[in-house]
């Protein structure tokens, strides 16, 4: 079992390389499991993904790109 919070996730969504690298050594041969989030793990991902279009550190359209991946993505609550 694969348990992230909501800031691994945010961060998985947007592509960062060092959470990228973690992902991929921990989902290695469990490729078709799904992420197990908290409960509260999406209301904080639209949180903070707001506040980061906000602040100017990615833009609406990216925020909206993980948003879409989120929605592709298989997640346990």
């Amino acid at each position: 079992m694969i348990v992230v919070d909501a800031s691994t996730l945010t961060d998985f969504l947007l592509g960062r390389p060092a959470t990228i690298a973690s992902m991929a050594d921990a989902m290695r041969g469990r490729e078709n499991e799904a992420l197990h989030v908290p409960e509260l793990a999406e209301p904080e991902l639209l949180n903070a993904l707001r506040r980061l279009t906000l602040k100017g550190d990615i833009s609406a359209g990216r925020a909206g790109e993980a948003i879409s991946d989120l929605g592709k993505t298989r997640l346990v609550r």
